[in-house]
C-alpha cells in the first residue's frame, strides 16, 4: 500500500512540476502553430481532423489539464499571497472543462455570413453514409470515421459492402476497355478556349461512362456524335435530314436513298422509311424517333432521323471524335473540319479554338476518386473538396461521392 502511495506521489509531483508544465505547454504551442499552418493551407476541416481533434492532441490537452489541476491542489490550503495563481489556474481549468463538454455534447459546424445577405445554411462537420432500400422502405445511416486520412471500413449493410472511405478526394479519369462489341465506346477529350476562358470537356457514347454526349457552354452547345455520321453532316442536302441506322451503323441521306419526304396539311415535313414490309414515319423537326399511327413514339425501331435545320439558328457544334461540323451562317452551309497534326481547330464563335487532347474508339472514361490532401485558396477548397466511399454490390465496385447521389439496383431493390 505504501509502495502505491509512493508511486502516486511521484507521479503527482512530476505532473505538478514546472519542468513538466514547460514541456507540455511547448508541445501544445508547437501543435497550435502546425495546426494554424494546416488550417491556412488545407482548410479548417482538415486541421480539425489532423490536429485539433486527433487523439494525441486531446492527450496533450488532458495532460495540460492534469498539470494545472495538480499544480493547484499541491498549493492548498489557500494562501493569500497565491491568490493570483489560484484565479489564473481556476480560469484555465474552467476553460478546459467547458471545452470538454463542448467536445462531447456540442455540434461542430460552420455558417458563412456574407455582407448584407441572410444565411440559413449550416454546414455540419459529420460524415454520414445513407442508404434507402425501396422494397422494404428501410433507411440506414452509417457515421463514417472522423479522420484526415483514407481508411478501410469493411462493414456490411444488407447486401452492400462498405470497403473504403476518403474524407478528401479528387476525381481522376480512368480509361476502361470496352469488352462488349455491341456497345459504343467512342470517347474524346477536348479543350475549348479563347483569350478570356479555357475549359476541358470530355465526351463519351458509352452508357457506362460518367460523361455525357452533350455539353452546353453559354450560348454554344456541343453535341458529341458517332464518327459514322460525320459525312452526312457534310452533305448539304435540301431537306437537311440525316438518317442513322443504329443496327448497321450506317449514315444515309434520304434524297440519295429515295425516301419519300412530304408535308402535312399544316406544313410539317415528314419522312417515310421502308421497314419490314411497312413504312416508318418521322417528323424530324419535332423528334428523331419514329411515330405510330396514334402519334406515340416508337423507340423499338433502329432508325433515327436528325434535322440539321434545328441547329442552324444558334451556335451548335457537332463533334465526331477527330472531326467537327457546324453551320456557317455567312456561307449558308454546313462545313466540316478535321484535326490535323496540331490537333487544333478554329471555331466561328467568339474567337474560340478547339483542341483534341485524347481520342479512343474502344475505351471509355470513368471518374475514379483518389485520396488527396486538400488545398485551400481564399477560404475555399480548390482540391480535395469531395468525399468518397467505395462500395461492393454483387461483386461490382461503385463509388458514392458527396457531390452527387448514386442509384443502384440489385434486381429487387432500388438503392
Amino acid at each position: 500500500m505504501q509502495k502505491i502511495k509512493n508511486i502516486y506521489f511521484k507521479i503527482e509531483s512530476n505532473l505538478a512540476s514546472a519542468k513538466f508544465a514547460v514541456i507540455i505547454i511547448t508541445l501544445f504551442a508547437i501543435s497550435l502553430v502546425v495546426g494554424t499552418f494546416q488550417e491556412s493551407y488545407h482548410g479548417a476541416d482538415y486541421a480539425n481532423r489532423f490536429i485539433y481533434k486527433s487523439w494525441w492532441f486531446i492527450a496533450i490537452e488532458v495532460l495540460m489539464f492534469l498539470s494545472i489541476f495538480l499544480a493547484t491542489t499541491v498549493r492548498l490550503p489557500f494562501r493569500r499571497r497565491l491568490a493570483g495563481f489560484y484565479v489564473v489556474h481556476a480560469g484555465l481549468l474552467t476553460l478546459f472543462v467547458g471545452s470538454f463538454f463542448t467536445y462531447i455534447n456540442g455540434i461542430d459546424g460552420s455558417i458563412q455570413l456574407m455582407p448584407n445577405t441572410a444565411s440559413r445554411k449550416l454546414l455540419i462537420n459529420e460524415d454520414v453514409l445513407q442508404f434507402h432500400f425501396s422494397k422494404n422502405n428501410k433507411l440506414y445511416k452509417l457515421v463514417l470515421p472522423y479522420t484526415h486520412n483514407e481508411v478501410n471500413i469493411n462493414k456490411s449493410i444488407e447486401n452492400i459492402q462498405i470497403k473504403e472511405f476518403f474524407p478528401f478526394a479528387e476525381i481522376n479519369d480512368e480509361w476502361m476497355d470496352n469488352n462488349d462489341p455491341g456497345t459504343p465506346s467512342q470517347s474524346s477529350k477536348y479543350q475549348i478556349f479563347n483569350d478570356m476562358v479555357s475549359q476541358g470537356i470530355t465526351f463519351s457514347l458509352n452508357p457506362n461512362s460518367d460523361y455525357k454526349s452533350v455539353e452546353k457552354l453559354g450560348p454554344l452547345t456541343i453535341n458529341y456524335m458517332p464518327d459514322i455520321l460525320s459525312d452526312c453532316f457534310l452533305d448539304n442536302n435540301k431537306s437537311g435530314f440525316v438518317v442513322w441506322n443504329t443496327s448497321t451503323q450506317e449514315c444515309l441521306i434520304p434524297e440519295n436513298e429515295g425516301y419519300p419526304i412530304d408535308k402535312t396539311s399544316k406544313g410539317s415535313k415528314f419522312l417515310l422509311i421502308p421497314y419490314q414490309d411497312d413504312y416508318l414515319k418521322f417528323f424530324p423537326d419535332f423528334s428523331p424517333v419514329a411515330v405510330n399511327e396514334d402519334l406515340t413514339r416508337d423507340e423499338e425501331t433502329p432508325y433515327r432521323v436528325l434535322s440539321k435545320k434545328l441547329f442552324e439558328d444558334r451556335p451548335n457544334l457537332f463533334a465526331f471524335g477527330k472531326k467537327v461540323s457546324f453551320y456557317h451562317k455567312r456561307k449558308k452551309k454546313w462545313v466540316q473540319k478535321e484535326f490535323g497534326k496540331q490537333a487544333l481547330i478554329k471555331l466561328p464563335w467568339m474567337s474560340f479554338k478547339l483542341r483534341l487532347l485524347e481520342h479512343r474508339d474502344n475505351a471509355y472514361p470513368v471518374q475514379s476518386p483518389k485520396y488527396t490532401v486538400p488545398i485551400q485558396s481564399k477560404s475555399e477548397l480548390i482540391k480535395g473538396d469531395i468525399k468518397a466511399v467505395r462500395l461492393l454490390l454483387n461483386k461490382q465496385e461503385y463509388w458514392v461521392r458527396s457531390d452527387s447521389p448514386l442509384i443502384l439496383s440489385d434486381g429487387e431493390n432500388e438503392i
